[in-house]
């Protein structure tokens, strides 16, 4: 694969749960990239959850899962498998952003014993990522890589259970977690050889928003790995 000085290869996908976008994606077998152009992998997941309890059935308590995730990931260049050799001088970006909305069950929920509304905003985006095998990456050019998850919770509340020998409460989870993982070179599995002469750009940013009672968690890393 070779992308010449002054080509552009942009990639971009949306969609609402786990979009996927891989600029360059070598797959199996040996393989050269070498890059003096451009290259751009973007992706965007965004959710607005609507969440529909079961409907209460008298004196059978339910469990209600209504588990919330999203995780988006792109890639500028993917080795794939096999023992690759990639070499770039232009610039590779990827970026990858995720969002769940705040949700709101408007009536008390009847019925439900244990539930689980937690949300989950995975995003992560690689520049430039070698794969399995025993690959050699060269880049004297420029690399970036974003990553933004931000996550909110679900406002809901419960209506005592009715049913005889209980306490009539309900168990809960409504955990918020956030998590932003940015990578510039990624050498991957093997035994790699990579060297950066250029310049990178790493940044990712995870934030959680949550309602009354909801545990968070919020994680972030940028990294240049071998």
């Amino acid at each position: 694969v070779t992308v010449m000085s002054g080509a552009l290869i942009t990639l971009s996908a949306g969609g609402i749960r786990n979009p996927q976008a891989t600029a360059v994606d070598t797959g199996e077998d040996q393989d050269s990239v070498f890059n003096a152009g451009e290259i751009v992998a973007e992706t965007l997941a965004v959710l607005t959850p609507v969440l529909t309890p079961p409907d209460p059935i008298p004196g059978t308590p339910q469990l209600w899962g209504a588990l919330i995730k999203v995780g988006p990931e792109s890639k500028g260049i993917d080795g794939g498998t096999g023992n690759d050799t990639i070499t770039s001088s232009g610039s590779v970006t990827a970026s990858s952003t995720a969002v769940i909305l705040p949700s709101l069950v408007p009536a008390p929920v009847e019925g439900v014993s244990k539930a689980d509304v937690s949300s989950t905003a995975n995003a992560k985006s690689t520049a430039i990522d070698g794969g399995d095998g025993n690959d050699s990456i060269t880049n004297t050019g420029s690399l970036g890589a974003d990553a933004t998850a931000t996550a909110a919770g679900v406002n809901v509340s419960f209506a005592p259970i009715k049913e005889d020998g209980k306490d009539g409460k309900s168990k809960i989870n409504g955990n918020v977690k956030a998590s932003a993982n940015a990578t510039g070179l990624d050498g991957g599995a093997g035994d790699d050889t990579v060297t950066n002469l250029g310049s990178f750009g790493v940044t990712s940013s995870a934030t959680t928003l949550a309602a009354g009672g909801s545990g968070v968690e919020a994680k972030g890393s940028a990294a240049m790995s071998a």
